[in-house]
């Protein structure tokens, strides 16, 4: 199945995707077992940003309140991305 999208780009698909280019060039769909994997690090990942925001809004002030909650932020996005890249 070929994706136009993630055509190009070739190091994205080493670190996280669906799909992964074989040696003709067309993309290649995931085991049932990556899947699952990659579903239970978003799902973890997403988790973690729960906790981790919600301990910068009670317990922390300041600068480090913000540089938490950024880091929260990329966690959830990254968790959220893997859950996608795992259903599709």
């Amino acid at each position: 199945m070929f994706c136009p999208i993630f055509a190009n780009w070739d190091k994205f698909h080493v670190i996280i995707t669906k799909y992964d280019l074989s040696e003709n060039g067309e993309l290649n769909d995931m085991d049932p077992m990556t899947k699952m994997w990659v579903s239970l690090i978003g799902i973890l990942l997403m988790g973690l940003s729960v906790f981790l925001i919600t301990y910068a809004r009670s317990k922390t002030k300041g600068i480090f309140r913000g540089l938490l909650s950024i880091i929260a932020f990329g966690f959830m996005l990254v968790g959220f991305l893997g859950g996608v890249v795992s259903l599709i």
